[in-house]
């Protein structure tokens, strides 16, 4: 017994469409650079497959507290205190965790995607923000490259 998922693709097959362009792969794209007193930050993740939970890293920012954001579209530049970039919409930003960071200047944190077709193309842009208390005032702030994701199987 095929699958719905087979069936689909054997439709598609039959009727000449290529199964490719129904069904768009996940794709994850890196933007900018990440600005820190001490390393360059750097944010890295799965890529957002529907269906999975998908796994956020980030970097050099050591002994911070921070946040794991994103907004709908492609990356918009903004500049931030002490010259940092936020590539994220910051009009339509959302949280999407928290971090705390030892030594090592690690966190993770992760973010499920439904199930759900409507999901697929959609666009989502993500980075991550520290606060370093222990820094000199005005280099407090890191921010981490960007990444750029289009949701899809």
């Amino acid at each position: 017994m095929l699958s719905r998922l087979s069936s689909v693709i054997l439709t598609f097959a039959l009727l000449g469409v290529p199964a490719a362009a129904q069904f768009p792969p996940a794709s994850l794209q890196v933007v900018g650079s990440g600005c820190g007193l001490i390393e360059v930050p750097q944010l890295s993740a799965d890529l957002p497959v529907i269906g999975n939970l998908i796994s956020l890293t980030v970097g050099g920012i050591p002994l911070a507290g921070g946040l794991f954001v994103a907004s709908a579209g492609p990356p918009v530049q903004s500049a931030l205190i002490g010259g940092c970039l936020a590539w994220v919409d910051l009009s339509t930003m959302v949280i999407l965790g928290n971090f705390s960071t030892g030594h090592a200047g690690l966190a993770w944190g992760q973010v499920w995607i439904p199930f759900d077709p409507q999901l697929v193309g959609i666009e989502v842009t993500m980075q991550a923000a520290g606060f370093t208390p222990s820094y000199p005032v005005g280099s407090q702030l890191s921010t981490t490259n960007a990444l750029h994701a289009v949701i899809g199987y």
